[in-house]
């Protein structure tokens, strides 16, 4: 307890989630926080032998329970609500026990589906799930999983190790942070756990600001519209010798902003809804809104029969859901180029931007950075020639566009 308190006062941790607490009532929340004037406590307990959940919510954020089905009376989960500046949030601690089945995660279904979490500015629930979240993990729990917070538009944001064996030979991401506001939850690190604990502690930050919700459009360039004369003269016109060259990357900026004020003057753009998910098609989105009222009726009426229709549709749901993705991603292997679109597949189920950190160039291994972009321009620079002097002498190269078969340099001659 002294080491746990010593983290709360030196960290100065505004909300602290904590799983397998082994509390029962006979241990009052005093105990387990000394400073208890600061934090208001919320558990959810087993007994002394394991289990059982804590949140610790600073009084700053203005933190009240949230009441959970009485059916669901066993699930070890605890919620609360809290303010963050004007914004109303919801935050969830939860822990599953590695015995339990996929039966856990219909649980922790109904809980969620109690809830109405388009309601609150943001969703964040954290804890132990017992379930791997490494990428080499496709089981069968990882799916359920993963289906049951798709469908209710949670992220899960930690990708480093959190469990190691004691030899290390076993290395899992266990403890794991769901949430609805990714673009609002930065800075996730790894920390040494606390005592005797095989697990590790999870840090993250909230940033303060409320701002708005990240906006769901995105802009698409129409090239068929593009007007290719006034696009060519304003490549000639741009003054690119004005460009300085003794610093590549302040070179590579003010050619991009030349470039993207030429492309965006010459060529139109609309705007578009981006897809979160782009498998979930209309019709299951109705069918998912239609699981949520189906739930709320049946928790309001506790008849037999409204809970069987709840469960029909449910059942509906996760069959089609799991159908609209294994269709989404048949056509997505159909496609005759589908590079653009498979990428993006690829990069949304891998959920991490980690970089390499060394490359092999000609057979040796390298780690300098200016090495490894030295490689990388050598590499790039080998499947291009030289243009000629009659062509162009200055610094910028002469650029090509297929649809008139010519290059135009930027002293506005043509060059076969």
């Amino acid at each position: 307890m002294a080491e746990f308190n010593t983290l709360l006062s030196s960290m100065k941790l505004s909300i602290v989630a904590v799983t397998e607490t082994w509390l029962d009532s006979s241990i009052p929340s005093s105990v387990v926080i000394l400073n208890d004037n600061s934090y208001t406590i919320f558990r959810k307990d087993r007994n002394r032998h394991g289990g059982g959940v804590m949140l610790a919510i600073s009084n700053g954020l203005q933190p009240t329970a949230v009441d959970l089905p009485a059916t669901q009376t066993e699930i070890e989960i605890v919620f609360v609500q809290l303010a963050i500046g004007s914004e109303k949030w919801l935050c969830g601690a939860y822990y599953r026990p590695p015995s339990l089945d996929s039966t856990s995660i219909d649980d922790l279904e109904n809980v969620l589906s109690h809830l109405d979490l388009d309601s609150f500015a943001g969703v964040i629930l954290m804890g132990d799930f017992n379930i791997d979240w490494s990428p080499s993990n496709t089981g069968h729990l990882r799916s359920t999983l993963e289906n049951l917070t798709d469908a209710t538009c949670l992220d899960q944001l930690v990708h480093e190790v959190t469990r190691s064996s004691a030899d290390f030979s076993s290395n899992t991401i266990l403890d794991l942070i769901f949430t609805s506001r990714p673009d609002r939850l930065r800075d996730v690190c790894i920390e040494a756990g606390i005592g005797n604990s095989d697990h590790n502690m999870v840090t993250f930050k909230i940033r303060g600001s409320p701002g708005k919700l990240p906006k769901l459009h995105r802009e698409l360039y129409q090239y068929h519209n593009t007007d290719i004369d006034h696009f060519h003269n304003l490549i000639s016109m741009t003054s690119w010798d004005l460009i300085d060259y003794s610093d590549i990357d302040k070179a590579w900026s003010e050619f991009t902003d030349l470039f993207v004020a030429c492309v965006r003057e010459c060529i139109p753009q609309r705007r578009c809804r981006r897809k979160v998910k782009p498998w979930i098609t209309g019709e299951l989105h109705k069918l998912i809104k239609e699981k949520r009222r189906l739930f709320k009726k049946a928790r309001r009426s506790r008849t037999e029969g409204v809970w069987n229709r709840y469960k029909l549709i449910r059942n509906k749901v996760r069959i089609a859901y799991k159908k609209a993705y294994s269709d989404y991603v048949t056509q997505l292997f159909k496609k005759k180029d589908n590079r653009k679109s498979f990428w993006s597949f690829v990069k949304n189920k891998r959920k991490s931007s980690d970089a390499a950190d060394s490359f092999s160039v000609n057979g040796a291994k390298i780690q300098d950075p200016g090495k490894i972009a030295n490689g990388f321009n050598g590499f790039f620079a080998s499947f291009f020639t030289t243009p000629s002097d009659a062509c162009c002498n200055t610094a910028c190269p002469c650029v090509r566009f297929s649809s008139t078969h010519k290059s135009v340099c930027d002293k506005g001659s043509d060059c076969q």
